[in-house]
């Protein structure tokens, strides 16, 4: 029987400690809610901290601390911070690999429609447009192997003068000629 009172006992200790729990926080939300002046200096060093341990932060809302000094948002705008340097870097470099191959490709332009296009791919710079040639020297036998596995028969090779926008002319020598070749190819290895 004293078993049972005990239980009973601790029972409704336990209660009542839910229950000052709950008026407690109902007073603190309150509190927070419309806080009054004389409230705020009249508190004393201790009552400043256990108010600062009941805080909510607004950031994380995790308690003890205020959103100015969270430091998951602290190392988060950090992060932030010196991210968007390198984004930056970044950009800017992709930016101006961008404006020279727009540059170079205007430089390239020949006055005639066919653009000459950089191919990282071709081991020789190649065309299908007889007239694009300042010398030629034909000869035979020779095939050359294009995208999709696709085989040409290449007929001569020489020399291409390409005149820019801007009045230049550039000379490419060792041009394959190809007249089944429907682009002209400029090969990045072969400069």
């Amino acid at each position: 029987m004293e078993e049972n009172e005990e239980a009973l006992l601790s029972s409704s200790k336990g209660k009542k400690k839910k229950k000052e729990k709950k008026e407690k926080q109902s007073k603190m939300e309150s509190k927070s809610l419309s806080p009054s002046t004389s409230d705020s200096f009249s508190t004393t060093s201790k009552e400043k901290s256990s108010k600062k341990k009941e805080v909510i932060c607004y950031y994380c809302k995790k308690l003890g601390h205020f959103k100015s000094t969270c430091y998951k948002r602290i190392a988060a705008e950090k992060k932030k911070a010196s991210g968007n340097v390198e984004e930056d870097d970044k950009k800017g470099k992709s930016q101006g690999d961008a404006y020279a191959c727009i540059t170079i490709e205007e430089a390239l332009q020949v006055l005639f429609a066919n653009p000459w296009i950089f191919d990282s791919g071709a081991t020789k710079h190649m065309t299908g447009c007889r007239d694009v040639f300042s010398s030629l020297s034909y000869s035979t036998g020779r095939r050359v192997t294009i995208a999709y596995g696709n085989d040409l028969d290449v007929v001569g090779i020489g020399t291409v003068t390409l005149k820019s926008r801007e009045g230049g002319n550039f000379q490419i020598s060792d041009v394959l000629y190809a007249p089944e070749m429907k682009k002209n190819l400029l090969s990045v290895s072969a400069f």
